[in-house]
């Protein structure tokens, strides 16, 4: 009896092993035909894939946008930066000069500075006046030219010993003070100028000379070129009195004109038209 039941377990123990060992047998089999039929399937992707592509074109566009966006940005500070350094360059370099000149040097450096800036801003002036029908200022000065005066005034005046400015022609009045030799240099008549070179070309420095620097510097006029000089100081005022008529016209005609006009239907009455009478 007991060697009936211990056979029965053994048989039992053998055919649960073996049923392992064949379900064991069986699993390499079926693995490479799940890996087989996967290789083979296609990948389908979910959605429209033309949606998908341009989606992604247009997230890498902006993605560039915000590049160049912020690449500008840094550009610009950089240029602010610079331009920065370079206006406290040069205040700083001016500061030193004008701590270098003398007083009289720097009344002249302060007179030149601002003729300059009425040169750079006539033809903008003369631009303006054209279109109204005006005359232009005509010049022959420079901002190079007047910085050339200043700088050439200084030296002459350091090379010199004497106290007062040469004159060309005629006898010096007296005057009552010496006044600013430096500016006087400039504004003195030279051998080689008429008086109408030499007119046009003191102008722009004569518009901001002090008062009594003015004085003082008509002063040492001989005879003739003072004579020369009112003569031409006359003819500059008639030409500022005509600029003036021709402002004070050329603005009335436009007044004028735009009083005339009206708005009126066209033939089919579907608009209206701004009429004016020329």
């Amino acid at each position: 009896m007991k060697y009936v039941r211990g056979l029965s377990g053994f048989a039992l123990v053998s055919l649960l092993s073996f049923q392992s060992g064949a379900a064991m047998s069986k699993v390499p089999e079926q693995v490479p035909s799940r890996t087989s039929s996967a290789q083979t399937q296609p990948v389908i992707i979910a959605g429209n894939p033309f949606k998908i592509f341009q989606d992604a074109a247009q997230t890498v566009d902006q993605v560039n946008k915000i590049r160049l966006r912020e690449k500008r940005r840094r550009e610009e500070k950089r240029r602010r930066k610079k331009l920065e350094a370079a206006r406290k360059k040069e205040a700083e370099r001016r500061r030193q000069y004008l701590e270098s000149l003398s007083p009289e040097e720097r009344q002249v450096y302060e007179i030149i500075e601002k003729a300059k800036r009425d040169l750079r801003h006539q033809p903008i002036a003369d631009f303006l006046g054209s279109g109204f029908g005006i005359t232009p200022k005509g010049t022959t000065q420079t901002p190079q030219d007047l910085d050339r005066e200043f700088q050439n005034a200084i030296r002459n005046s350091n090379n010199s010993t004497s106290s007062q400015p040469p004159v060309n022609h005629g006898s010096v009045a007296p005057a009552t003070t010496t006044g600013n030799r430096i500016l006087q240099r400039i504004l003195n008549k030279r051998s080689n100028e008429t008086h109408e070179q030499w007119f046009l070309r003191i102008d722009p420095v004569l518009s901001h000379t002090p008062r009594e620097e003015y004085r003082t510097w008509r002063a040492t006029l001989s005879s003739a070129d003072n004579q020369a000089f009112n003569a031409l100081v006359q003819k500059e005022n008639e030409f500022r009195r005509q600029q003036m008529r021709e402002t004070s016209g050329a603005v009335w005609d436009m007044i004028k004109r735009d009083l005339s006009c009206r708005w009126e239907s066209d033939a089919e009455n579907e608009q209206y038209v701004r009429v004016c009478d020329d």
